[in-house]
């Protein structure tokens, strides 16, 4: 979100990949498939933010498989998403927040 992480999802895909974190998409609105992946610190953080950069991405979600190797492999960015209520509130971010803080300084820099 303008180049700065915000958290990340672990997803259980024991009984099948779901691809939408948030709380409508799961059945009876209820989604637990979703956790907050805390501590996450990887070298792609690095490579998607420089990537971002390069394509004039301010907003983006990014998802990736972690193969038994450790390697990190991207399969999807995503430039609008869904965000999940449990895990932003236990993350302490808000990607709604964080898209509107975006907007509103793009918004006061274009007037100066």
């Amino acid at each position: 979100m303008g180049g700065r992480f915000l958290h990340a999802i672990r997803s259980n895909t024991s009984d099948g990949f779901e691809i939408c974190p948030a709380d409508g998409c799961a059945p009876c609105g209820i989604n637990v498939k979703f956790a907050l992946r805390k501590g996450f610190e990887h070298p792609i953080l690095g490579r998607l933010a420089k990537f971002g950069e390069q394509q004039g991405l301010d907003i983006f979600g990014a998802e990736f498989i972690e193969r038994p190797d450790a390697r990190l492999v991207t399969y999807d960015l995503n430039a609008t998403t869904n965000y999940n209520p449990a895990v932003e509130a236990e993350a302490g971010t808000s990607g709604t927040a964080a898209v509107a803080a975006l907007l509103r300084n793009a918004l006061f820099a274009s007037r100066c």
